[in-house]
């Protein structure tokens, strides 16, 4: 709330005059949210039916990287697509 009005001022200046004036300063509690349930994958039952994507990386014998996203049907496991860079 203070720095709009002190840009200068930092967090360890705010502390100490806090603690000589003997006030505490509220800190913010984590709100702990309830874990999701978690559902298992669907395993695919035709061909087209699920895709995954991988990015994928390799270094030349010049020293210089390349990264790859395959794209593979997961039924057939087929690589549908390649995209190098």
């Amino acid at each position: 709330m203070l720095r709009p009005q002190f840009p200068g001022v930092n967090y360890t200046r705010i502390y100490r005059l806090f603690s000589a004036a003997n006030l505490a300063a509220r800190k913010r509690k984590k709100v702990k949210r309830p874990a999701n349930e978690r559902v298992p994958l669907e395993l695919a039952t035709t061909v087209n039916e699920v895709w995954s994507m991988y990015f994928v990386s390799d270094s030349l014998s010049t020293g210089r990287r390349i990264k790859c996203l395959t794209v593979a049907d997961d039924f057939s496991r087929e690589c549908v697509s390649i995209a190098v860079d």
